[in-house]
């Protein structure tokens, strides 16, 4: 159920270029109840959704190709179900949104441009547009805003996954990352490097050294690379991380095509936050685990009660 969730937005943000698959005769593939799906629409979904390579490969009755006839199904039952509702599309708002997705094209000829590609017609990409809205208000309205989380759910999830609410240890690092010149060899890069380290071993500030000489991220912010937790830096840089103290410079470091030095400038150590200060947390995951059940149960229903025949 998450695809139809997760393919809303997709289809009329990317207007792709039509490729071989376009080229079948377009004929009806499913109807659902009064509304009939077509091979152009089941098209439009697999362009948008896999890369070109796969897209050559896919023959009628691949997986993905049921699964994006799926996602058409429940998509029109959904819009089908926003009508029945009483739901009329928001104009003003519609129009907003088609004007933000046009500037992006960056000139009316290139959007034009790829309507043409697509075989649309603006009138029909502003009818998707408008299919859009009537899915994300129904779903608001008949699945979202009817969940609640209750302070006992939230006091039950805390005592059960007190860990996932711990902050775990992390130092904060800065990191000089010297890279062979053009035509210079990596034994001649790590002497600069050593000679950078010496200098910095002697005293000399380790952020003004960063800024002057590292070709690593954040130089301009003297290397800094905030606070990391272990294993977020590649294993050689994180295991001399971990060794390293308060204010302790590391040696050279070859690692990704490179040499670095690193400082870790202070640690902190984990803690877990109490219940109060991650309640938010909380319930926001657990609404996202009620809506994901509750969305996936009203799309059941709407296709249990729905005249769905498969050609």
């Amino acid at each position: 159920m998450r695809r139809v969730m997760a393919g809303w937005m997709l289809m009329a943000a990317c207007l792709p270029a039509v490729t071989a698959l376009a080229e079948v005769m377009d004929r009806v593939l499913a109807v659902v109840n009064d509304d009939v799906i077509t091979q152009r629409d089941l098209e439009r979904v697999l362009v948008a959704a896999l890369p070109s390579g796969e897209l050559e490969q896919l023959h009628p009755g691949d997986a993905a190709w049921r699964e994006a006839l799926q996602q058409l199904v429940e998509e029109r039952l959904i819009v089908q179900a926003a009508k029945r509702a009483g739901l009329a599309p928001n104009q003003e708002e519609i129009a907003r949104r088609f004007d933000e997705m046009k500037q992006r094209f960056g000139s009316e000829q290139a959007y034009r441009a790829a309507l043409a590609e697509e075989g649309l017609t603006e009138t029909e990409l502003q009818a998707r547009y408008a299919d859009q809205w009537l899915m994300q208000r129904v779903v608001e309205q008949e699945v979202r805003a009817k969940l609640r989380v209750t302070p006992t759910e939230i006091a039950q999830e805390y005592a059960q996954h007190r860990d996932a609410y711990q902050s775990q240890p992390a130092a904060l690092v800065r990191m000089i990352l010297i890279k062979p010149k053009e035509g210079e060899t990596s034994d001649a890069a790590k002497r600069r490097a050593e000679q950078i380290g010496r200098q910095a071993q002697a005293g000399v500030d380790f952020s003004d050294l960063a800024k002057r000489y590292s070709q690593g991220p954040n130089a301009d912010e003297g290397g800094s690379l905030g606070y990391l937790e272990a294993g977020e830096l590649l294993p050689a840089l994180d295991a001399a991380v971990q060794q390293l103290k308060p204010g302790q410079i590391s040696n050279v470091i070859e690692a990704n095509g490179g040499w670095h030095m690193l400082k870790v400038e202070e640690r902190r150590a984990g803690t877990t936050a109490d219940e109060a200060a991650v309640q938010a947390k909380i319930e926001q995951r657990l609404l996202k685990q009620k809506f994901e059940r509750a969305f996936g149960d009203w799309v059941a229903k709407l296709k249990a009660a729905a005249y769905i025949v498969m050609k």
